[in-house]
């Protein structure tokens, strides 16, 4: 069976809607038509339409009892909806259906990551990329898993891995961005952050992670240009303006600190950081 991520990542929103109209011609003229039911469930399960996907699946099911691939959908949409117990319950009895399906070891692992159970996890995730060796997702999950685990190399490794499958892959760049930053490879973790405002210019948490490193550094005006960016596109945006106000209060130009530290106040009247900065700078009395 082909995995369901597989098959999200190969076809666009708009083959998925052609596929929808086709299952359901054939579910028109043959609403006994099991297979149809399911392979519709699963195309909206990767459109994210899961309530009419559970239906779908669910028909699938009441029709053919057999049917171990609408187990195996419905145990990955289970687990999309956060319905652990029941997401299991499909892969065992997918998998009894049809023992050593690839798919659902990947749901299980997935499951039992969720769960907590990190070394199982970690077997019946490495069984799916032994099985799929060039499925993304299950690369940057057992990356995950390694890095509860603090096996960091590894999960280093399959970050690298997924981003080698796909050089436009966020959320690999950023999650070992975040991986370097916590290891303290600043260096590493700001090429990564770079990646990511490159393939998403409005991910204002990578441009402030940024300015987080490049403060750790003491690279104040590199700091400074990263919130400047999150500003320019939320003026509003309260940890920016206070982590500026200070840089700025830092490096002596205290009329554009004063200027933060006010905007802050004036967004939210009861910030307190905001009225000890001022104090700080103008000795006025703390707001109560």
């Amino acid at each position: 069976m082909e995995n369901l991520d597989q098959i999200s990542q190969k076809k666009s929103p708009k083959d998925h809607n052609l596929l929808i109209e086709e299952y359901s011609k054939i579910i028109e003229s043959d609403p006994g038509s099991f297979e149809a039911y399911c392979k519709r469930g699963r195309s909206r399960v990767a459109l994210g339409d899961y309530e009419n996907a559970m239906n779908d699946l669910n028909r699938s099911i009441e029709l053919n009892p057999m049917n171990y691939l609408a187990f195996s959908v419905r145990g990955y949409l289970r687990y999309k909806i956060n319905d652990i117990k029941g997401s299991m319950e499909d892969c065992k009895k997918a998998f009894e259906l049809k023992p050593g399906e690839g798919c659902n070891y990947l749901v299980r692992g997935l499951c039992k990551l969720k769960l907590g159970d990190l070394n199982s996890a970690l077997e019946d995730l490495t069984k799916t990329l032994e099985l799929f060796p060039k499925l993304i997702f299950g690369y940057e999950k057992r990356a995950l898993c390694f890095e509860e685990l603090e096996r960091f190399e590894e999960a280093f490794m399959d970050y690298s891995k997924a981003i080698s499958l796909n050089k436009e892959n966020k959320s690999a760049y950023l999650n070992r961005a975040m991986l370097n930053s916590y290891l303290k490879n600043y260096n590493s973790a700001l090429n990564d952050f770079k990646m990511v405002v490159q393939l998403d210019p409005n991910d204002l948490e990578a441009y402030f992670d940024m300015g987080l490193i490049h403060e750790m550094l003491g690279e104040k005006e590199k700091a400074i240009k990263n919130y400047d960016n999150i500003i320019e596109q939320d003026p509003g945006n309260i940890s920016a303006l206070l982590r500026r106000g200070g840089l700025y209060r830092r490096k002596g130009l205290i009329s554009e600190a004063i200027k933060d530290f006010s905007k802050v106040i004036h967004i939210d009247p009861k910030n307190n950081e905001a009225y000890k900065e001022l104090y700080n700078i103008k000795g006025q009395p703390k707001s109560s």
